[in-house]
């Protein structure tokens, strides 16, 4: 993927900081945790379903909010096993 965004001119360099590779769920989680980060106290677990395209892709994430961050977005999101 970083070879292929390379070549289509996404980032100057294959080891660039600029580009974020991630599974989707983990990436839904994690944009979730962004946008109702108030919604989840430190420390709550959820559950992240992807149902479509013939599949269904589950992960359950821990909510993290380092001290001193900001109390409306989570900052950090952890699978849990």
């Amino acid at each position: 993927m970083r070879e292929a965004s390379l070549q289509a001119g996404l980032i100057e360099v294959v080891d660039s900081a600029n580009l974020l590779l991630g599974i989707e769920p983990e990436l839904a989680a994690l944009q979730t945790g962004i946008e109702v980060g108030a919604l989840l106290d430190d420390g709550s677990v959820f559950m992240m379903l992807d149902c479509g395209g013939g599949t269904v892709d589950i992960t359950v994430q821990q909510a993290m909010r380092p001290a001193g961050a900001a109390s409306d977005a989570l900052t950090q999101i952890a699978g849990v096993a």
